[in-house]
């Protein structure tokens, strides 16, 4: 572990005649008739961070930033374990605005994070928040052209967000340094594990100063993202929001059985009750691909994202699916973090996940920050076992489970479709 005693604060750094100036802005929004936000100002925050945060249409903070924003304001070390959809994005991106010094022509703060979906989030919440500020947050992720993101780092960004895989060929290429960088922030440390991105991550570490400070959120902390952090983090403090490895408490989940020729229809019974924005989980690529042209077929407003769409495809179903162009979004687990979009009425897992965990993540997207969800599972025979594992893990009893033969409803209501 590191020697920084716990607890010291980030040194001041000023701008230096011989450094590169950064890119002018146009001025930022004028918020002197803001009133900013008083609860977010009491945990220790600047009168400029409260109004951004009343500006972006915060009022009271939620838990996780409750306890998180003064450890972060004091220039701890932190390990926050919170369940999905809790607020944590804002939690660190407030109080590192504070903190940025906004005349400096280098990399200040790096946010590494497992997916391009949640790369464009966090880029979007720094913007949204900081749009008060001549803030410039580059975005740095796979699966697209170089050139854009080479323009956004000639920028001279203040902050940086990106996947593993991307930052790290622009580091060992010479086109990124993080010499600077004094706020490493490592989001969905257990996404990253899971996606084997750890070796990435720790190469990224030997380009950051040692002499920083480090920002852990996570879902849950496996055996190996402990050991992780203890030589990543100095004496960092622990914070637990919530239970672990739970839905939010006001989500309502049901379970109902099928049988797999079924599905379909099953499906089309659901959409046909449920008006709001719905978001199915599918278990592969194929069958994402398959369910998709079976409910635009059946007439209904439908987009797909999964790891075979590229990014323009994948960036239109998203800004479809969050305008209301389309209401109804069938995803693989590609979008199960990193997907924040408001007001999803039903989470459905067409296919249930191959482990609980991940069940968790699916249905966060729905009752976020304390707004109540639904989250209902088609349950096969064969899928019994994880449905255990999920009520296991959880400590939710699927009570209403009802059996096949009394779920079908009227059979000739809907024809019979083999998805």
């Amino acid at each position: 572990m590191h020697d920084r005693p716990r607890g010291k604060r980030r040194p001041k750094r000023t701008l230096k005649p011989d450094q590169p100036q950064p890119l002018r802005l146009a001025p930022p929004p004028d918020l002197s008739g803001i009133e900013p936000a008083p609860a977010f100002a009491s945990l220790g925050l600047s009168v400029e961070a409260a109004k951004g945060a009343a500006h972006a249409g915060y009022t009271e903070p939620t838990a996780i930033q409750t306890k998180v924003i003064p450890e972060v304001v004091a220039g701890r070390d932190v390990i926050a374990c919170s369940e999905t959809g809790s607020g944590k994005t804002a939690a660190f991106v407030l109080p590192i605005l504070d903190w940025l010094e906004y005349d400096a022509a280098s990399i200040q703060t790096l946010v590494v994070v497992p997916t391009r979906e949640l790369c464009q989030q966090v880029t979007g919440e720094f913007r949204r928040l900081g749009a008060a500020q001549p803030l410039r947050v580059a975005e740095i992720y796979g699966g697209v052209g170089y050139d854009g993101q080479r323009r956004q780092i000639a920028g001279r960004p203040q902050a940086v967000v990106g996947t593993p895989g991307r930052v790290l060929d622009l580091l060992q290429s010479k086109q990124l340094t993080f010499k600077d960088v004094r706020i490493l922030i490592l989001d969905e440390a257990d996404r990253m594990l899971d996606m084997g991105f750890l070796p990435q991550v720790r190469d990224i570490l030997r380009h950051v100063p040692r002499d920083r400070q480090t920002l852990m959120f996570s879902a849950t902390i496996p055996e190996e993202i402990s050991r992780f952090a203890e030589v990543t983090l100095s004496h960092p403090v622990r914070i637990q929001v919530g239970v672990r490895a739970k839905p939010p408490a006001q989500l309502i989940q049901e379970a109902v059985e099928v049988n797999s020729s079924e599905k379909g229809r099953k499906l089309l019974e659901v959409l046909q009750a449920e008006q709001g924005t719905v978001l199915v989980f599918v278990g592969t690529k194929r069958r994402a691909d398959t369910v998709h042209q079976g409910l635009t077929r059946a007439g209904l407003r439908a987009c797909v994202i999964h790891g075979n769409r590229d990014q323009k495809e994948r960036d239109k179903a998203l800004r479809g699916f969050a305008s209301g162009q389309y209401r109804i979004m069938v995803a693989t687990d590609v979008a199960q973090r990193g997907l924040d979009i408001k007001d999803i009425a039903l989470v459905l897992n067409y296919d249930l996940p191959k482990s609980a965990e991940d069940y968790v993540h699916r249905v966060g997207r729905t009752g976020r920050a304390d707004a109540v969800g639904r989250a209902l599972s088609f349950v096969t025979i064969a899928e019994y076992s994880t449905l255990k594992d999920i009520e296991r893990l959880t400590g939710h009893a699927f009570q209403n489970f009802i059996p096949v033969k009394s779920s079908l409803g009227n059979r000739r209501s809907l024809p019979r479709r083999r998805w």
